[in-house]
């Protein structure tokens, strides 16, 4: 819905059904339907009907307008609250990887010590399997029994030294592709395109800014806020960013957004010229700077 939008003309979608199954990769208009009652009932849409129920816009000769359809102005009003929430829940699932861990290396030390599973370990682990919350990890770790190797004490410390050895946890991941990244955000800075560029030819996308953009930090979160909204999912938009570097993927979204009206299906065209037979031919910089002159020509 949002892609349908332009800037100065409201926060009202009159697109019909078919053309919004279209633009979200051809779903099923009921299901479709279904996920608008749904964004209605949590109060993030609203709807504008007009007399005969159909959704168009008119205009009058003084360029005053109405428009009837789907308003998206709750979702506008709603967004910093979203963007809390949204932040709330990473930090939660930080919490709970970090927390995950510490109970498997406490049950492996367990283990060693006993030689091999116990009665408590084996019911732990089936524990492990259902979606747990803080609270109920912190309750594992505290009714774990302390297992004695080489008559040294069990400790939290312990645990934590143990699974620093570990390959590849968590916190080596992180830490690696912080690095990764800031490696190649640096690299892309220096090659391709500057801020003003994509901000003066990504209007579109600038257009939804909840702050001001001034960097690429700024870039890089909105893109990522943006990228749902265009039916790219967490998983893809990191391994795109991963793959052809994290510049590259925030102005991809960015530039979808100012096509979106001539392409079918946003996910797949980002998944192709990303991760896809596309990937290697598709220079996005150079595409926005023929996206620029096309429109000082218009």
């Amino acid at each position: 819905m949002l892609s349908f939008l332009r800037p100065g003309q409201g926060n009202v979608v009159f697109a019909s059904n078919a053309e919004l199954s279209r633009r979200a990769g051809n779903i099923d208009e009921r299901t479709l339907r279904r996920h608008i009652t749904r964004l209605q009932e949590t109060g993030l849409l609203e709807r504008q009907d007009s007399p005969n129920g159909k959704r168009y816009r008119v205009t009058s000769s003084q360029g005053m307008s109405l428009s009837f359809g789907l308003s998206l102005e709750p979702f506008f009003a709603a967004s910093e609250r979203l963007r809390r929430l949204a932040e709330d829940l990473e930090i939660e699932k930080r919490e709970i990887r970090y927390l995950r861990k510490r109970v498997l290396v406490s049950l492996a030390n367990i283990e060693a010590a006993a030689e091999g599973p116990t009665e408590v370990t084996t019911s732990m682990r089936r524990e492990l399997r259902r979606s747990l919350s803080t609270a109920e990890y912190h309750q594992i770790l505290a009714e774990l029994p302390c297992p004695e190797v080489s008559d040294t004490p069990c400790s939290e410390e312990k645990s934590l030294a143990n699974s620093a050895k570990m390959p590849a946890n968590d916190g080596q991941n992180d830490r690696h592709y912080q690095k990764s990244e800031k490696e190649r955000l640096e690299s892309d800075h220096a090659k391709t395109l500057k801020v003003p560029e994509v901000i003066e030819t990504c209007k579109e996308a600038m257009a939804f800014a909840t702050s001001p953009i001034r960097t690429w930090d700024d870039l890089q979160r909105h893109a990522y806020d943006l990228a749902p909204m265009l039916g790219i999912d967490q998983q893809t938009y990191i391994q795109a960013a991963k793959t052809k570097g994290i510049q590259a993927a925030t102005v991809t979204v960015l530039y979808l957004i100012q096509i979106a009206h001539r392409v079918r299906n946003l996910p797949a065209y980002f998944q192709s010229v990303t991760l896809g037979n596309r990937a290697a031919s598709f220079d996005v910089a150079r595409a926005v700077r023929r996206l620029a002159a096309s429109c000082k020509h218009a």
